[in-house]
């Protein structure tokens, strides 16, 4: 075989590598570029040729750096080229885990039983379907619209995402994740979600309209910035309850805390915004995933409310969800966080190293505290979970087949006008705000942004779908 000179192979490594690496900036791509070329053989030009699968974690650059120095025997040659094929397989699999939102077909998708067996039509709707009443929320790249769907009298909540914002921050998964796991599950506790559908330059969910707003300005309205103690037990039992079910269909939440948890009109909390979640659910593998195979070490989460397991960039599990939760119930009985800092690298060395305490103002009971101290236990495998929460003393009084049938209501909530009386009252206090008459303005005007190429407009397709959830609803 004649063999290419180092030139050649130089420049054709280079440019392959820039090429093929579309997910990833042309300075990564160069690196793994020079560490290819120093050990180079003919082997690795066939790696190049199969993409950048083989170089996606720190084994397999062992594995290339001890093959490519070769040791000129036939039958070990043989034993490495199997190896290859092996790591080759396996961190393709990954990958084509990571993208199964990306490329699902735009088929009705499940409730919590998954899959139907016979799947009814699926019902197409367009942002043309919907009349936009009200901004309700805006974040970086989304905001969020009250909508009424023409000829009804049906009120949601439409999350407009821009496709470019996502792309830009290589954020593009978190949107499938969101809807695949909205769109399978149906339970009390957890955001309802009806439709996904995309434009040009938007993605769009129509989700349940919950006219409560969110737990932290709840919160921050009250006087003392705490619930009472009931109120904490009820919040806390229906946001357990949501996390319980998520954890048996295979998904770590990994960002719980009260600007994700909205309320009902008849004060009731549901679990929202899973773009940070990471879902084990894999219909190739038999579904739903057992609880020692739900690893992650993803760095994501909300600074205050980040389980020192995340902290440490390692393997986790979904007791980073409970940490969380112990945050939150701390949050909502003392009226601020246990860690806190005046910078962030303060507030995330406060929670690897600092002890917990209470503050001695606020009176709580000893079950409460005994709760809290146990799911804030820094050692993840002490930490109290789920069967032994639900067990535990703090909930004296809380039926959890009660608070599951939402039969328990709390105690000092004012109940919610409709929403022609919330648009009206909204409209009066922000003096007829651009935002507040105009909201369809900011659904219909295209984003200001490049225009999309196929390649980009390719990792949104099948985002459309029709959920279960939709089709159940009363």
């Amino acid at each position: 075989m004649m063999m290419m000179p180092n030139e050649y192979v130089f420049f054709f490594l280079f440019f392959s590598f820039l090429i093929l690496g579309i997910e990833e900036s042309h300075s990564t791509c160069t690196q793994r570029f020079f560490f290819t070329y120093t050990h180079r053989s003919k082997y690795l030009i066939y790696c190049i040729n199969t993409r950048k699968y083989l170089f996606r974690n720190i084994h397999t650059y062992l594995f290339v750096f001890h093959w490519g120095r070769g040791s000129g025997k036939k039958s070990k040659k043989k034993k490495k080229k199997k190896m290859f094929l092996k790591l080759f397989k396996r961190d393709k699999k990954e990958k084509d885990e990571e993208r199964s939102g990306e490329k699902a077909s735009e088929k009705k998708v499940g409730n919590n039983n998954h899959m139907d067996k016979k799947a009814p039509p699926q019902e197409k709707v367009t942002k043309d379907d919907f009349e936009s009443l009200d901004v309700l929320g805006k974040g970086s790249f989304a905001y969020v619209v009250l909508v009424r769907r023409i000829g009804t009298n049906e009120y949601y909540a439409m999350k407009v995402v821009n496709k470019q914002g996502l792309l830009d921050h290589n954020r593009y998964r978190d949107v499938f994740v969101e809807r695949n796991v909205l769109s399978r599950t149906n339970h009390p506790y957890l955001l309802k979600l009806y439709w996904t559908f995309q434009s040009e330059h938007k993605l769009f969910f129509v989700m349940e309209y919950m006219p409560g707003g969110d737990l932290d300005k709840y919160m921050n309205n009250l006087p003392s910035k705490q619930v009472d103690l009931f109120t904490a037990k009820l919040y806390a039992a229906e946001i357990l309850l949501a996390l319980l079910f998520l954890h048996e269909h295979s998904v770590i939440y990994r960002d719980l805390k009260p600007e994700n948890i909205l309320l009902t009109g008849d004060g009731h909390c549901v679990l929202a915004d899973f773009g940070l979640s990471k879902d084990f659910y894999n219909p190739k593998e038999g579904g739903d995933a057992s609880t020692k195979d739900m690893r992650a070490n993803s760095f994501v989460g909300s600074p205050f409310y980040v389980a020192p397991d995340v902290l440490k960039q390692n393997e986790y599990t979904n007791a980073v969800d409970f940490w969380s939760f112990g945050i939150l119930l701390y949050r909502m009985l003392c009226g601020r966080t246990p860690f806190n800092g005046k910078s962030m690298r303060e507030v995330f060395d406060n929670i690897l190293y600092s002890d917990l305490r209470f503050p001695s103002s606020v009176q709580l009971p000893s079950e409460a505290k005994d709760l809290i101290s146990r799911l804030l236990i820094k050692d993840a495998n002490r930490r109290i979970k789920g069967p032994e929460i639900k067990a535990h003393l703090f909930w004296t009084g809380i039926n959890f087949d009660e608070v599951m049938e939402r039969k328990v209501k709390p105690p000092k909530w004012v109940p919610i006008p409709s929403p022609e009386q919330v648009m009206a009252e909204r409209a009066k206090a922000e003096g007829a705000s651009t935002s507040a008459k105009n909201p369809g303005q900011l659904v219909n005007t295209p984003a200001q942004s490049s225009q999309l190429n196929s390649r980009q407009q390719q990792l949104f397709t099948g985002f459309s779908c029709t959920a279960d959830n939709h089709l159940n609803k009363n």
